[in-house]
């Protein structure tokens, strides 16, 4: 009976496992976990000791795996290759690449349209663009028209309305960590 705490499998220890079991031969898989091979073949021992079952048949003309070795290969693989896409799932979504960008307004505002995502160079691109859109005051039937005096769009007072609107995307730009683009 393997009892957990006693007989736990450090991530690290995994991969010196599986790399000694694709390769067979522990100067190999040392070379590619870059440590020096007593050290692999120590880590080994470590191992099939807190198990308390060899995992490797080990004799004079190579390196075998036993049945128990053959079935923590297979199944550590399998936990290897979730691991790393997890890590690079977390990776994507940190870097905005992936996951969900909520931004929430009244719902008498005035619709905005926006172009398709794909439709920009990259997801930073596409949430600076939708901050400063969001920035604007939306409440009004006319959407510029904050009483700076908006005219026309080329006007003091839509100058007014888009230095208000770059400065409060900039801020959310800083609050999610995003990179905002200077224009000229």
């Amino acid at each position: 009976m393997i009892l957990y705490m006693k007989n736990q499998l450090e991530l690290r220890q995994m991969r010196y496992f599986l790399a000694v079991a694709e390769t067979l031969h522990f100067g190999r898989a040392a070379k590619k976990l870059r440590m020096a091979q007593p050290n692999l073949s120590l880590q080994i021992r470590r191992i099939e000791k807190a198990l308390g079952h060899d995992l490797f048949i080990r004799t004079t003309r190579g390196v075998a795996l036993t049945a128990a070795g053959v079935f923590l290969a297979a199944r550590a693989g399998s936990l290897q290759t979730s691991f790393d896409e997890a890590i690079q799932t977390a990776q994507r979504i940190a870097d905005g690449q992936e996951g969900t960008l909520t931004i929430s307004f009244s719902g008498s505002a005035m619709y905005i349209q926006m172009p398709p995502f794909e439709a920009f160079r990259d997801a930073e691109s596409d949430h600076a663009t939708l901050a400063h859109g969001l920035t604007h005051w939306t409440e009004h039937p006319q959407r510029q028209c904050r009483d700076l005096g908006c005219k026309s769009w080329n006007d003091a007072g839509y100058a007014a309305e888009e230095l208000i609107a770059k400065l409060a995307s900039a801020f959310i730009c800083v609050d999610l960590n995003l990179a905002p683009e200077t224009q000229e």
